[in-house]
């Protein structure tokens, strides 16, 4: 894996806070994930969108390692497991941190985001790597 690639912070949003299948869902993606050969890590504590605080997997905090030339069949992979979560997540956000900016793919399960937008996400985040 290439040092240089970003890492990603992936949350899934949950429709209702105290939803119990968000847990049981984000360790099927950690193993789905990891078939895809991409690191994942679970962060030692988090903060969901709303701000709630507590164990990541309860509130659906991942993050991504993987070497650019995988990020565009992650993407692939993401946007058709969210179609299998559109009843538990209702938001899914991939962030990373390029140069001091921060790069940001947010989109509901049932609405992913055009292949446009998707190739502009992967652009600036390859654009680390050349430089």
């Amino acid at each position: 894996m290439n040092s240089s690639a970003p890492a990603l912070r992936l949350e899934l949003t949950p429709k209702y806070p105290s939803d119990e299948r968000l847990t049981p869902l984000a360790r099927s993606l950690i193993d789905e994930l990891r078939d895809f050969e991409v690191a994942v890590s679970v962060p030692a504590e988090a903060s969901s969108a709303d701000g709630a605080k507590g164990d990541p997997l309860t509130i659906g905090t991942l993050v991504l390692a993987a070497a650019p030339a995988v990020l565009p069949k992650l993407l692939d992979f993401l946007k058709e497991w969210s179609s299998r979560a559109k009843g538990t997540v209702e938001l899914l956000t991939l962030r990373a941190e390029v140069d001091g900016r921060v790069l940001e793919l947010r989109y509901p399960p049932d609405a992913p985001p055009a292949p446009e937008i998707v190739r502009a996400y992967l652009e600036a985040l390859r654009k680390r790597e050349t430089e």
